[in-house]
This record gives structure tokens, C-alpha cells and sequence, in this order.
């Protein structure tokens, strides 16, 4: 039992790293906006346009480290069990 509960810190550790590597970046859409080349709108749809893509691969990155024998619903399940995580 120990190795499942182990891979997924491993795997929640992983997803932590992606996100945070992708939030220390400044994005192109912020640059613009900063230099009044966009207006609000266009960059308030950019930000929400780029999250969704950096969502979308970060839980990629989660699935594609998902082990043999432990189901999507149990890493969840455990994540959801942390305190401090919302699900």
C-alpha cells in the first residue's frame, strides 16, 4: 500500500512543478498589456485563453505519469484528502 500513496506525491509533486514553472514566466499577453499594446478585454481573454491551455497540460502531464494498477479516481481521491486541496 505504500507505493501507490508514494507515486502519488510523487505525481501531485510533479504537477506542482509544471504550474509553478509556468507561473514564473511572464506571458506575452501580460508584456502587451503593460505596454498598452491590448486593451483589458483582449488581454483578459488572452490570460483566460493561456490558463486553460496550461490546465490542459498540466493534467496531461498528471495522466501520462498515472502507474499501472492505480486508477485516476484514487490519485484524486487522495488529493482530495490533503487538507488545503479543494476538489
Amino acid at each position: 500500500m505504500r507505493r501507490p500513496w508514494f507515486t502519488t506525491i510523487a505525481c501531485v509533486i510533479g504537477l506542482g512543478l509544471i504550474v509553478q514553472s509556468n507561473m514564473a514566466q511572464a506571458g506575452l499577453e501580460d508584456t502587451l498589456y503593460e505596454k498598452g499594446l491590448v486593451n483589458k478585454e483582449e488581454w483578459l481573454k488572452a490570460k483566460a485563453d493561456q490558463e486553460k491551455l496550461e490546465l490542459r497540460e498540466s493534467v496531461h502531464a498528471l495522466m501520462e505519469g498515472v502507474p499501472q494498477g492505480l486508477s485516476v479516481e484514487a490519485i484524486g481521491g487522495e488529493m482530495a484528502s490533503v487538507e488545503g486541496v479543494v476538489s
